[in-house]
């Protein structure tokens, strides 16, 4: 029945004056309810009630619009013009059918529309859901939908926008008696399925620290080279639980990051309570939501909500030790609190070695504000049950020759001695100006000033500032690694900027005006196509292409794999070799070969390759390899005597129509032996 109705509408009723009906109905037809929208502005009486209406009618449509794209991942149905001969008007998309995203859209905008217009003709609502089946049916007229595809589309569209609006009832009705509670949960909500939303369709593939993460979960040990086991044990689970998708690592960003929000805002909240003591209650909530949104939309920590790194759990552990710690300072001594401490410092510690500032935090503020505490016992119980918790860590360096922390000092050019750079210190100084936004900074700075009397704020923010800021004049330091310095700083602008709104406009401006700004650079980084950003410019470049690049590089494998024979893939880079390992299909084992005398990695403590290799050909007897460089440099003489035949090839690592990188592919038949060299570095 579905072909025979699709069909009619498709063949049968086609005419070139329908054709223009149609075409403009698909693709301009949201134009027509601009009208009704118009009407709507002159039917309401209270402004404020439509401006507030129409926010309910955008973010109903793009919930239901990310709704049935994944129903249509679940139903992966073939669209007619893909199966059936069809008369071809606008093309054919390669997306799934059902269900219909415009007759989805157009009947979440008739409904919501439909709901509002209370007071007006029945003819007028009726023409808004006319113009929704007409839309739905220019689907089937086109041939690029089934009529049940339409159906579904407009049942799913008239869900979701009765359950927008039921859910905004709800939320006003709450939002009447607590509204600071109200606001904070809608925007955690929305953050959260934002980011979740972005995950799935945004085009931003895993980071190589990520997949290098993913890397090691295969691999479940007490730590690894550079970082704590924290990390890869969380992605493990995760991936255990939902297989191994880009969705299944980075819902842990978003779970990890709407907790910090809330905590923050929480402690943001006490400490303004004792702060503004002659305030409104309110006055507290108030400081509380400025941190949150600052935490939310300030470039320094929005990307640990969508990337799953290290520095996501630093995020995490540290707000919650400030809790910790400051429900622990502030209730005599409660043994509960000192436990819920060590746990946390001692977690962080697993995720992060940077995790250590804080205990040296800890301990200046204590010296500095509370000396009575160092007499008692509870924070060296707490000291005690985090290093216990991290003593996997310290068992498995053991084991290993302290590789740890060879790296660490390494990675901080210890062995290199004192010097002066003052490149390395003007470009720190431009790189927290760019991931705080320069207004935030200097009104961080402003805020440091006038609240130098907060000696917890103080305490956990200028030892750690202060370290990375003197350490860049002796070496490189990333944008990221001051991070955990400007946490309880955000305490210290919330309340000092509110007190300042409270007295002027001009303070409320600057902080609108800096979160704008701050949601404009996040824009530009997760859409730069959109922005036309080349690509040296784009902050987000190193998550894009690697699917496409892997993409090329499985149809070569499969290919090779068709002849029978074993084959093993390897790069020279353990970022590379981990997204080869992470995007191939079956997600085989990659390797990590050491062609220049580069530094050590993790691939280089687990099975050696030519073990790998030596083992393949005594099994097999002959193996095949392909190699996929870091760059486009040609590293075809080094494997020129171990192979019997090479194939090479360039392979663009490409996002949008956008070249962002060239990889070197080498193909080696019968590969007899790997050329690997010793690190010559941590």
């Amino acid at each position: 029945m579905d072909e025979i109705v699709f069909q009619f509408f498709n063949n049968t009723l086609a005419n070139p004056y329908l054709d223009i009906i149609f075409v403009f109905l698909t693709s301009k037809g949201y134009l027509i309810f601009l009208p009704f929208i118009i009407y709507l502005y002159f039917l309401m009486r209270d402004k404020r009630a439509f401006f507030a209406s129409m926010v309910v009618f955008t973010i109903a449509i793009c919930l239901n619009d990310w709704i049935s794209t994944e129903i249509k991942g679940i139903f992966e149905r073939l669209r007619p013009c893909l199966v059936h001969q069809f008369r071809d008007v606008i093309g054919c998309s390669s997306s799934y059918s059902m269900p219909s995203n415009h007759s989805s859209n157009a009947f979440t905008a008739s409904t919501i529309l439909f709901f509002l217009s209370k007071r007006a003709r029945l003819f007028i609502k009726a023409m808004v859901f006319t113009v929704a089946f007409l839309i739905g049916l220019s689907r089937v007229y086109l041939g690029v939908h089934y009529p049940t595809d339409v159906i579904a589309g407009a049942l799913i569209g008239i869900l979701v926008a009765t359950a927008s609006i039921y859910g905004f009832n709800k939320l006003t009705h709450h939002f009447r008696q607590r509204p600071f509670e109200t606001v904070l949960f809608f925007s955690t909500i929305a953050f959260s399925l934002f980011r979740i939303y972005y995950i799935r369709h945004g085009g931003l593939d895993l980071s190589p620290d990520e997949a290098h993460y993913w890397e090691w979960s295969r691999r479940p040990d007490w730590s690894y080279y550079s970082k704590g086991p924290l990390v890869a044990w969380l992605i493990g689970l995760s991936t255990y639980l939902l297989g191994n998708t880009v969705l299944a690592i980075r819902i842990l960003s978003v779970i990890f990051h709407a907790l910090s929000s809330l905590l923050l805002y929480n402690l943001t909240k006490q400490i303004a309570h004792l702060t503004l003591k002659n305030g409104h209650p309110d006055d507290a909530k108030r400081c509380g939501l400025i941190a949150f949104f600052s935490l939310q939309i300030v470039p320094l920590f929005s990307v640990y909500g969508i990337v799953f790194t290290i520095d996501t759990l630093l995020l995490f552990f540290w707000t919650a030790s400030l809790f910790a710690f400051y429900k622990a300072t502030y209730n005599n001594g409660d043994y509960r609190y000192w436990f819920l401490l060590g746990l946390l410092i001692g977690f962080g510690l697993l995720a992060k070695y940077t995790m250590v500032f804080f205990i040296v935090c800890a301990f200046i503020y204590l010296l500095i504000a509370n000396r009575t505490i160092l007499l008692k016992p509870q924070p060296y119980f707490a000291l005690i049950l985090s290093l216990f918790i991290f003593s996997p860590v310290i068992y498995w360096n053991w084991s290993n020759d302290w590789v740890s922390l060879r790296h660490t000092a390494g990675h901080a050019n210890i062995e290199e001695g004192f010097k002066i750079s003052l490149s390395s210190f003007f470009e720190f100084i431009g790189s927290q100006i760019g991931v705080l936004t320069p207004i935030l900074f200097i009104m961080l700075v402003m805020a440091f000033v006038k609240l130098k009397d907060r000696p917890f704020i103080f305490s956990f923010s200028m030892p750690v500032l202060c370290f990375f800021v003197l350490k860049s004049l002796q070496g490189k330091v990333q944008a990221n690694w001051a991070m955990p310095g400007y946490i309880s700083a955000l305490i210290g602008l919330s309340i000092h900027w509110y007190k300042g709104l409270t007295v002027s406009k001009r303070e409320s401006r600057i902080l609108l005006s800096t979160f704008l700004i701050a949601l404009l650079i996040n824009l530009v980084g997760l859409y730069p196509h959109f922005f036309h950003i080349p690509v040296k410019f784009d902050p987000s470049h190193r998550l894009r292409g690697w699917s496409n690049l892997a993409g090329d590089v499985d149809k070569i494998r499969q290919g090779l794999l068709k002849r029978d024979e074993p084959l093993i893939i390897f790069s020279d880079s353990y970022q590379v070799a981990s997204e080869m390992a992470f995007y191939l299909k079956d997600n085989p084992k990659t390797y990590s070969i050491n062609l220049t005398g580069r530094r050590m990695n993790q691939y280089d403590l687990w099975q050696n390759p030519m073990d790998e290799l030596e083992r393949l050909r005594n099994q097999y007897g002959k193996i095949n390899g392909i190699f996929v460089g870091s760059t486009r440099l040609d590293y075809s003489s080094e494997f020129a005597h171990r192979c019997d035949r090479i194939e090479k090839k360039m392979l663009d690592l490409s996002h949008k129509n956008r070249v962002i990188n060239s990889h070197f592919l080498l193909i080696c038949y019968n590969l007899t032996s790997l050329p690997h060299r010793r690190a010559v570095s941590y």
